[in-house]
């Protein structure tokens, strides 16, 4: 909306409450008569506005007006009013006082006040009677707007809120005249969307008050745990708190792009923030908590929480609806049997579907061995029935036939039995393909139930049960069979979707039989996490964390499918979810597991795939042939790529921080004729590390110095002054030495940009032929230790370049004299995949802090990662690595950090110091890595893999 059409009123008649609205003046007098308003005593020091009565410094001082968005923008009064209001005074006298007591007040437009007071409708007393949602929606989208100036940090809650604006609008729209109010507006079907809108408010809102008002602490998380915290689930917790402590303070919130239109001290913006802000706050505030109450009396209150955040946003409640898939068939009852003679002896399924439609109450329900004693009663009824006519014999199977409340657990039990195909010893000899599928889909669409926490696994079940029923629709009379289905050419999809089975069953076996302990991790444990990489393994368990438990799967929709009490309904999953996972995973005792039956059948046939997966979803990796896994045959794996594989399955090790030696002083000279007079030029590779910065703190350096440095160094003709100076005795050739050296505080950019000149060999012509390792891996050490001072942000490569480090580290010492350079290291290494991340780790450092003491706006981080280590990323980690680089600090956090400048500067030497010296560090590095790059694809060792 243009700013430009806000109506402008001179002052704010600011009061507390209804009552001082309905005590206010009408509007068209407010401008004139709108005395209480706060005055400049409460925001520059009290004297100053007070004693500025002549015209000239009063025009002088209303001329700086600021546009605040919280109360609005200046108005343009015009200084000839004041006399003109006064000359209509009947009294002369008045006119002085008025004049004298009058202070100049920095007035704004009351914008955010006045539209949270438009949209409310009061009664005579003052009271919220309703709310206009057209105007709502107006001061929605200013807030809006105001939060999208506070920077990438706030981009968690910002996508939030526009996407829930959108859907509230849209509900609005559908009927505007019957639901132009609040109250109108409740009697829509969904009101989701305003729900989460006004979570939003609340948590901007009291955000900005605890900003303005509270000492010390971090707003931004303090209005989350207060506000939308508690309708979130722990792993988004975790996900939004990372992104508030992100968002700028009180400071950056002042400072922000467009929020003060004029010149104004910072001393100025700050007072009058801490006075209009609180103010705007507490109107939306009112109004919001309003709305809230009035949801909560008409029931519209939804209590959901989520479990994770984006465009699939999926909460946790009733409403939740199963994923993709054909819906399941739901049979009224089952008939529990104990294995293939049971099996046998049953009645058509037709009779058994039809006879079952009464729904008893669970007093009825039988104990564990009861329901397998009922089917004997029941086959042998129609027998009866059949030999004798007589009604009698009918009486008897009624009173026997046991009453069951069928639940999901039953109709899988039943979906597994009927896939089997068993010999007349009982034993399973195949598995009807098609029947499997439908129990499989039943699992599916169960497990869609479990809510979002659930969709880290879903996804891949949904996916290679389509691939799967691809295979077999191909040939599905040759395929019909498990043992048919095994000749295909390729039965990967069918491999995982096993072992996703297997997952879901024990997951159930553990959860109704084991007392305590989270059921879903342990699952995992036993049966999935064996495949999975170290990384995909921290995220599936973070997932199965937030998987509901025992009470939350007997209250998932649709597991019980009749009307039930919630005491009922845990006794009718008590007993037939054991049934159920046991069908699928373990038989009775002599018989042969289903699930693992399969799995033998698909080893025996050299069809079982042990690879080990490291990311999942449309971006899928495995390892590759040369270096998977067998799972069933150890011998045939190196001792090397089992210790290299057990690296990646265990966590990192707590981050130890190494010391890194510290230069007092640098000794900065202006260009390579400078360097003609430095002592004892013995070697191009050290003495270009301290003469590559050469400007002094004064004057920045221009891009192309540092890189020239090197080769210009033997070029000069002056390179024999120091010889000659070092001969010839006269003191006079030392002063002006002594007085060009400008004494610089050193900073850790400077000592970067040296380590990475001393592990350079270079030739006469000043090129590079080598890297010496030992001194690469104190540069390495020297920029981890760097990236460790940036705070936690940081800790999502911190922990993956430590680790790679330490594991280089490992390879250079088994032969350090072989290895001494990268040219020895290369060949004689069994393994270069730990040397290639970690100068992918070096090159988006490099980059990340050349990017950000180059470029004007933007996000470095996410930049830097984008050109660097995205390639050689899956997209789930890509999300969660761009997630980290949004958090981490910007230009002026890196300036700050601990350690940078190690002596006593001003903010301004510091920040001259760092653009100085970190576009010449991150050159010389980004050169060596590049080198090393082009060594290693030139010897055929360049791991192009994905993680």
């Amino acid at each position: 909306m243009p700013w430009a059409q806000v109506v402008v009123q001179e002052e704010i008649d600011v009061r507390k409450g209804p009552a001082a609205k309905a005590e206010a003046p009408e509007p068209s007098s407010t401008a004139s008569t709108a005395s209480p308003a706060p005055s400049v005593e409460e925001i520059p020091p009290a004297p100053a506005p007070v004693e500025a009565p002549a015209a000239e410094a009063r025009r002088k001082a209303i001329s700086s007006l600021l546009w605040f968005y919280f109360l609005g923008a200046p108005a343009q009064p015009e200084v000839v009013e004041a006399p003109a209001e006064v000359a209509k005074a009947p009294e002369p006298e008045a006119a002085a006082p008025v004049e004298e007591a009058k202070p100049v007040v920095h007035e704004t437009r009351p914008f955010f006040v006045r539209k949270f007071h438009a949209c409310e409708m009061r009664d005579e007393s003052g009271a919220i009677t309703d709310i206009d949602m057209a105007k709502f929606f107006e001061a929605c989208e200013l807030y809006r707007d105001m939060l999208s100036k506070l920077g990438s940090a706030a981009g968690v809650v910002l996508g939030d809120i526009t996407s829930n604006l959108k859907k509230a609008r849209v509900v609005y729209e559908e009927a505007p005249e019957e639901r132009k109010t609040f109250s109108g507006y409740l009697k829509a079907s969904s009101v989701v969307g305003a729900t989460w809108l006004l979570r939003g408010c609340e948590f901007f809102l009291t955000m900005i008050k605890l900003m303005f008002t509270q000492e010390s602490g971090n707003a931004g998380v303090e209005a989350y745990k207060q506000t939308l915290m508690q309708y979130h689930g722990w792993m988004l917790q975790k996900t939004v708190k990372l992104g508030m402590r992100a968002m700028p303070g009180k400071d950056g919130i002042v400072k922000s792009e467009g929020l003060v239109l004029v010149a104004a001290s910072p001393e100025q913006k700050t007072k009058l923030c801490e006075r209009d802000a609180p103010a705007a706050s507490n109107a939306g505030l009112e109004l919001v908590q309003w709305m809230v109450e009035l949801m909560k009396k008409e029931g519209r209150k939804d209590t959901g929480s989520v479990f994770c955040s984006g465009p699939s946003v999926v909460a946790n409640g009733p409403s939740t609806k199963s994923g993709d898939g054909p819906p399941v068939a739901v049979q009224e009852e089952i008939d529990v049997r104990k294995g293939p003679a049971a099996k046998a002896e049953a009645p058509e399924p037709s009779s058994t579907a039809s006879t079952a439609s009464p729904a008893p109450s669970v007093e009825e329900i039988p104990p564990a061995p009861a329901p397998v004693e009922a089917p004997a009663a029941v086959v042998e009824a129609p027998a009866e029935v059949a030999k004798a006519p007589e009604p009698e014999a009918a009486a008897p199977v009624e009173e026997a036939k046991p009453v069951v409340h069928e639940t999901r657990f039953g109709i899988l039990l039943e979906k597994f039995h009927a896939c089997e195909m068993r010999d007349e010893s009982g034993a399973i000899t195949d598995i009807d393909m098609a029947k499997f599928f439908e129990a499989c889909e039943l699992y599916r669409d169960m497990l869609s139930k479990l809510g979002s926490a659930a969709g880290v696994v879903l996804g891949d079940i949904t996916s290679n049960l389509k691939k799967a029923r691809v295979v077999y629709e191909e040939a599905p009379e040759e395929r019909k069979t498990f043992s048919g289905y095994l000749k295909a050419s390729s039965v990967v999809g069918c491999t995982w979707l096993l072992r996703g089975c297997e997952f879901f069953l024990t997951m159930i076996k553990l959860m109704f039989t084991q007392e305590s302990g989270n059921a879903g991790v342990e699952a995992y444990k036993q049966t999935l996490m064996q495949y999975h990489g170290w990384m995909l393994q921290k995220t599936v368990k973070l997932g199965m964390r937030a998987m509901p438990g025992k009470d939350g799967i007997v209250k998932s929709e649709g597991l019980v499918l009749v009307a039930a009490s919630p005491e009922q309904k845990t006794k009718l999953c008590e007993r037939d979810a054991p049934a159920a996972s046991n069908a699928g995973l373990e038989l009775n005792v002599g018989q042969q597991p289903r699930v693992q039956w399969m799995v033998e059948l698909m080893k025996k046939e050299g069809k079982w795939d042990a690879g080990v997966f490291f990311c999942f979803g449309p971006s899928v990796v495995a390892v590759d042939h040369p270096r998977r896994v067998v799972m069933d045959r150890p011998n045939h794996c190196s001792s090397l790529l089992r210790v290299w594989l057990q690296d990646l399955r265990s966590s990192p090790a707590l981050y130890g921080i190494f010391p890194v030696a510290v230069q007092e002083e640098i000794d900065v000279r202006k260009g390579p004729a400078s360097q003609a007079e430095a002592p004892e030029p013995s070697s191009a590779a050290s003495t270009a590390s301290p003469a590559s910065p050469a400007p002094a703190v004064e004057e920045a350096s221009p891009g192309p110095a540092p890189v020239e440095a090197p080769a210009a160094v033997p070029a000069q003709p002056e390179a024999a002054a120091p010889a000659e100076a070092a001969k010839a005795p006269e003191p006079e050739a030392a002063a002006p030495v002594e007085e060009a050296k400008p004494v610089v505080h050193e900073t850790r950019f400077g000592l970067l940009l040296e380590k990475f000149h001393a592990c350079e060999m270079r030739d006469e012509s000043g090129a590079v032929t080598d890297i010496d390792m030992a001194k690469f891996f104190e540069a390495c050490e020297l920029y981890r230790d760097m990236l460790s001072k940036l705070g936690s942000a940081a800790g999502v490569v911190l922990g993956d370049i430590t680790t790679n480090l330490k594991n280089s580290r490992v390879v250079y010492e088994e032969s350090p004299e072989e290895r001494k350079t990268f040219s020895g290291y290369l060949p004689k290494a069994p393994s270069v995949a730990k040397i290639t991340w970690l100068l992918r780790g070096c090159e988006l450092f490099l980059t990340m802090i050349k990017l950000m003491f180059t470029q004007e706006g933007g996000s470095p981080g996410v930049e830097a990662y984008k050109q660097t280590l995205m390639q050689y990323h899956g997209w789930m980690l890509q999300k969660t690595v761009k997630l980290g680089m949004r958090a981490m600090p910007g230009k002026d956090g890196v300036m700050k950090s601990e350690g940078l400048i190690l002596g006593e500067v001003s903010p301004e030497q510091r920040t001259k110091l760092c653009e100085r010296d970190a576009p010449a560090a991150s050159i010389a590095g980004l050169e060596v890595v590049h080198w090393m790059y082009e060594k290693m694809k030139k010897e055929g060792r360049w791991d192009a893999k994905k993680a």
